[in-house]
């Protein structure tokens, strides 16, 4: 196995072995905010047929700690990919629970997806790509 097969192999074990209930627990967010944000991970591309009023919570967990959620969009399909503050920022893996079907699925979107920012502030904002 080559160096970056080792890398990959271990990046892997390292993202897929913490859910993203685990995750984050280092932005503060007791435990009914983490667990509506692994509700919304988990969903994958379909984060759109989550609640309108769910979706207005997650906003407001993101004013409340001050974090940016980054979303993926492609077509009507979006999914909530990452969550940042200043200090730290993290990809949020769906929780695959040993079957990595998911977690395939959900890089294999964020590829081909564009991605946009949910600033605390409530504004979504379109990220900025290397080549703009």
């Amino acid at each position: 196995m080559g160096k970056f097969e080792e890398l990959y192999e271990s990046f892997i074990k390292r993202t897929t072995t913490r859910s993203p209930m685990e995750q984050l627990k280092k932005y503060n967010l007791n435990k009914e905010e983490r667990e509506l944000v692994t509700k919304a991970v988990n969903l994958l591309d379909k984060y759109n047929d989550l609640p309108k009023e769910e979706q207005d919570k997650i906003k407001e967990i993101g004013k409340k700690h001050n974090v940016t959620f980054t979303f993926n969009k492609k077509g009507k399909k979006m999914a909530l990919t990452g969550i940042n503050n200043k200090m730290v920022s993290t990809y949020l893996v769906p929780d695959t629970s040993d079957d990595f079907s998911a977690l395939y699925k959900s890089q294999k979107f964020i590829k081909t997806a564009t991605a946009y920012l949910l600033l605390p502030s409530g504004e979504f904002k379109k990220e900025p790509s290397i080549e703009e």
